[in-house]
């Protein structure tokens, strides 16, 4: 994920099989679920959050396999 951190806006590089779905939720320091979207795969995903400055978890499941990232949005 790049930049880190950013002003809400960001890249994802995800290198995902064909017709493989990555779902990414984006949580808030007090766990609520700030964003929630599903992608086929992509070399690259382009997001934007609306949110506050403030450290966030972004979470990306890949068929069951997690992987967790902190965001700073400054």
């Amino acid at each position: 994920t790049y930049p880190n951190a950013n002003h809400g806006a960001f890249r994802l590089n995800y290198l995902g099989k064909p017709n493989e779905l990555l779902l990414i939720r984006i949580y808030n320091t007090v766990g609520q679920l700030v964003f929630t979207n599903q992608f086929a795969s992509a070399n690259e995903i382009a997001l934007h959050l609306d949110q506050p400055t403030g450290l966030y978890i972004l979470v990306a499941d890949v068929n069951g396999v997690v992987f967790k990232e902190k965001l700073v949005i400054d």
